[in-house]
């Protein structure tokens, strides 16, 4: 999965990452079979002017 999605990795601000977690022994890991790029623009609102 690296190889094949390194560019969404590596040029997103923000991922939606699908998978499962594990946990053994104190840590927590996740098994990715899913990332899609999350699209932050469209989240952005103007400035506002509270006076």
């Amino acid at each position: 999965m690296w190889k094949r999605d390194r560019q969404i990795w590596l040029g997103s601000p923000a991922l939606l990452v699908r998978g499962i977690a594990q946990v053994g022994q104190g840590t927590v890991s996740l098994v990715a079979d899913q990332v899609t790029p999350l699209d932050l623009k469209s989240l952005a609102s103007s400035s506002r002017d509270f006076r």
